[in-house]
């Protein structure tokens, strides 16, 4: 199994580092998202630490009762096996799928603990055009760059992610991807990096190959999801690597007896060959 975004291990290592003790904390990890037009995924573990004995699929928290709600009609999602995640397992409905306007809430039940977390689907920002730049001295590799509009009234917080084939079945933060970008007129560029995620040891590379396959996403961010994202990003390129230090808070929107995030996404997508 590929080890995708390790965003939950992230959050148990700030978990477990919180306190010195024996065993961390007693609380549910949760990371869970709702796309505009997509279903909601998400993912319940509980508190361990990466290295410790046992696998991490373990810690799956399964039997939870996950419900999502739009303040009009609740669904319960159902949990599922996909090798595409990482744990391999996923709470979702095929019945809910998200949007634009919408305001969500997410409650978790599992073995007497309970957290709960609120989002909403901001407009997207479109994405007008997307082209790739040649770089020079590598023939094979090329610079994504993508083309939005700036907003008239108010600052735009936008994350760009990509899907590789590496990726499995999610996409993925691109590296320095999170972005404010000020209220103003016109049109703005950004460079779209593959993603980083594994430690330092591990070769990496911005650019992307030609006869690649990818999905590129520019999804426009709440207030609580630009924080949570800000200090990811932070942890990542200044930390060296998201599995080392525990400098890092990252901001969680999960209140209860949980910590983590729940967000929902505004996003325009574009599906791309490198060329």
């Amino acid at each position: 199994m590929r080890i995708l975004l390790p965003v939950i291990l992230f959050l148990h290592l700030l978990l477990s580092a919180c306190v010195r003790t024996d065993a961390p904390p007693r609380r549910l990890v949760v990371e869970g998202w709702i796309e505009s037009g997509e279903f909601p995924v998400v993912q319940i573990t509980l508190p361990y630490r990466p290295g410790e004995s046992g696998s991490v699929e373990n810690a799956v928290a399964r039997p939870a009762r996950v419900m999502i709600s739009d303040g009009e009609k609740e669904w319960q999602l159902t949990g599922m096996y996909d090798a595409g995640y990482f744990p391999p397992y996923i709470y979702t409905s095929f019945e809910l799928r998200g949007e634009t306007g919408r305001r969500y809430s997410l409650s978790v039940s599992f073995d007497g603990m309970e957290a709960y977390a609120e989002t909403e689907i901001l407009p997207s920002s479109p994405i007008l055009s997307a082209y790739f730049v040649p770089v020079p001295g590598d023939a094979g590799a090329r610079r994504l760059q993508v083309v939005t509009e700036k907003d008239a009234v108010s600052d735009l917080c936008l994350m760009t992610m990509v899907r590789t084939a590496s990726t499995g079945s999610r996409a993925v933060p691109s590296y320095l991807g999170v972005v404010r970008i000020p209220r103003g007129e016109g049109e703005v560029s950004l460079e779209v990096m593959r993603p980083r995620y594994r430690p330092d040891t591990v070769p990496y590379e911005t650019c992307f190959r030609v006869g690649e396959e990818i999905e590129v996403l520019l999804c426009r961010l709440t207030a609580d999801a630009f924080g949570f994202w800000s200090d990811y990003q932070n942890a990542v390129s200044l930390g060296g690597s998201p599995l080392i230090s525990s400098a890092y808070q990252l901001r969680s929107n999960v209140s209860g007896d949980g910590i983590g995030c729940f967000f929902g996404y505004g996003a325009d997508r574009r599906f791309l060959r490198v060329e």
